[in-house]
């Protein structure tokens, strides 16, 4: 099968600065994360609000019977609380409105739960109800769960919504650093390479996402850009041996930007023994082999079908044959829930087997190159963060985008729809930073210092990055790195002044 994932490759030029990692990661326990927002809490009695009560989180060893909240920390999504200290002794004030995540160290999730227990929040902070929650070895990596609140009395009287996350340490695997390379600032970057598509207007006709469309921007700039895959199958080697049962490919982008699925022409009869027509179909990635991805081209490869001009390539041999300067950067997607409820589409592997296997592979070949991920997928980037520190990390967003498409679909997750609430959460997770739709960093020039302010780097996208007076104006405000689609052509423009 495939497994559902966007990789975006940066290919960075860079002076090569070793700096001293000192990041600590999980080795030998799991963090489980509990989330609390969209209005969690639910109390049925009137008696009891939900602005008069505050909240605690333990966890409950089932071997030994004994519960303990030494090891719980919490931090909030706002501008004074966002770095993780220890939880009080009867808890928090429970907020509507607030974003709040719970982070609890534990050696064994199978043998752990957790019991959730409300306060009165003034006067002599009275034990009014508790909830529990159990993780057994089955569940799922991340999810939503709802707990009844009962009372002393063995009433209920209310219940609450928990989102949770399991992050274990990589089985058999060490992911610990003891230095990393430092990221070029100021870098822009080419998208794709050479940019979206097939660039006819070079006399090598190159195509996006290629080894050839990588190597080319990297002679025209300080990064180049592009997508990609994991793939889930076997792949022999140059010896005919198996390599494994997932690698990496990059991949050429049909009919323009995808997450989940290809569209592909089927060949069909016309139903008028004339022949056959050719119909576009959706088709899910997972759907498609190894060897049915190698067969995939475009009519254009044809005609330049030179080795390093051709789609889905291995991650190990676009590492091999790109120029050796070059840092990298992976964008990994997984599929979320939207607002409405409904998922962006099927799961792929459980999320740590997945996470697992993209560290495996990058510190595999990644070598001395500067490296960083980034997703738009919030628990997939604190995960990347807790299980390895030789890649940074860094929050994808576009922001709200209903005030850009309103018919856009918004994600559950809050923190990649707001730049403010996203910069919180960075900085708690101690990510290197954000990578943000430009069309936000235009229209409001408070965002990037606002950013910067919260100790994070700002990585710039989007199409609005179209001229010198772009690319000087976002740089001048303090963007570290700008993404570029057709870096060569906008890097020759005439510098101008900024706006």
């Amino acid at each position: 099968m495939f497994i559902k994932i966007l990789v975006l490759v940066i290919l960075a030029y860079h002076s090569v600065v070793i700096v001293q990692c000192n990041r600590e990661i999980l080795r030998d326990k799991s963090v489980i994360h509990f989330k609390f927002f969209d209005n969690s809490l639910t109390l049925y009695s009137e008696d009891i609000t939900s602005g008069h009560i505050s909240y605690k989180v333990s966890a409950i060893d089932l071997k030994r019977n004994k519960v303990t909240d030494h090891n719980v920390k919490i931090f909030v999504l706002n501008d004074n609380e966002n770095q993780f200290i220890p939880q009080a002794p009867t808890g928090r004030l429970y907020n509507h409105g607030e974003f709040v995540l719970f982070s609890i160290q534990v050696a064994n999730v199978e043998t752990t739960a957790y019991l959730i227990e409300y306060y009165e929040a003034s006067g002599a902070r009275e034990l009014l109800a508790t909830s529990h929650i159990v993780l057994f070895q089955n569940t799922t990596t991340d999810g939503l769960v709802t707990t009844p609140v009962i009372d002393s009395k063995g009433t209920l009287i209310g219940s609450i919504n928990v989102n949770y996350l399991v992050i274990r340490p990589i089985s058999g695997f060490d992911a610990d650093a003891d230095q990393t390379i430092d990221i070029k600032s100021g870098a822009m970057m080419g998208h794709r390479g050479t940019g979206v598509g097939r660039r006819t207007d070079l006399k090598e006709n190159i195509l996006e996402n290629t080894i050839a469309a990588f190597n080319y921007a990297c002679r025209h700039c300080n990064f180049s850009i592009g997508n990609g895959q994991l793939h889930g199958k076997s792949v022999p080697n140059r010896e005919g041996s198996s390599k494994g049962d997932h690698v990496f490919m990059l991949s050429f982008v049909p009919y323009g930007e995808w997450k989940f699925y290809l569209n592909l022409y089927k060949s069909v009869p016309n139903g008028e023994n004339k022949g056959i027509d050719f119909v576009k179909q959706n088709t899910a990635i997972k759907d498609l082999s190894y060897s049915q991805m190698q067969k995939i081209s475009t009519v254009e490869s044809k005609n330049f079908d030179y080795e390093d001009n051709q789609p889905f390539e291995t991650l190990e041999d676009v590492l091999q044959r790109m120029d050796a300067n070059c840092g990298i950067n992976f964008e990994i997607k997984y599929p979320q829930t939207y607002s409405d409820g409904h998922w962006e589409a099927e799961k792929p592997l459980e999320l740590n087997e997945y996470i697992d296997i993209i560290v495996k592979a990058l510190y595999d070949n990644i070598g001395n190159r500067s490296g960083i991920i980034t997703s738009f997928h919030a628990d997939l980037c604190s995960m990347i963060q807790l299980k390895q520190n030789k890649l940074r990390v860094a929050l994808l967003t576009s922001g709200d985008v209903q005030h850009w498409e309103p018919k856009a679909k918004l994600p559950y997750d809050p923190r990649i729809t707001t730049v403010s609430l996203g910069a919180y959460f960075a900085e708690g997770m101690g990510l290197d930073g954000m990578s943000i739709l430009a069309k936000d960093l235009l229209a409001d020039k408070t965002l990037i210092p606002f950013v910067k302010s919260r100790k994070q780097h700002v990585y710039v996208w989007g199409d609005q990055i179209n001229s010198r007076q772009v690319i000087d104006q976002l740089i001048n405000n303090g963007a570290d790195g700008l993404i570029i689609t057709k870096i060569d052509q906008l890097l020759s423009q005439t510098t101008t002044t900024p706006v």
